[in-house]
């Protein structure tokens, strides 16, 4: 599920950079909702505290080393387009 989540941030990242005035910041913003969507189902259909809390961890873990791989390559600032 973690490749289906970075595959999905990449496609995100591609629409976030050529439509978000600034889409590194745009990317994280959207990410960092997403991974916490990404933890309800976690929550709701785990037996017990323990496994919830570990499914949980794993969504952050995933997000904590695929969000910054994928924002370093947007750019941080508005891009300029530059008239002849």
């Amino acid at each position: 599920m973690t490749l289906v989540g970075a595959l999905l941030g990449i496609v995100i990242a591609l629409v976030v950079r050529r439509r978000a005035a600034n889409p590194r910041r745009t990317f994280v913003r959207i990410c960092v909702v997403a991974t916490a969507v990404s933890c309800v189902p976690s929550m709701a259909i785990a037996p017990n505290v323990g496994i919830a809390l570990a499914l949980i961890a794993t969504h952050v873990l995933g997000a904590a080393i695929v969000v910054p791989a994928i924002a370093s390559r947007l750019p941080a600032q508005p891009t300029t387009a530059h008239s002849p």
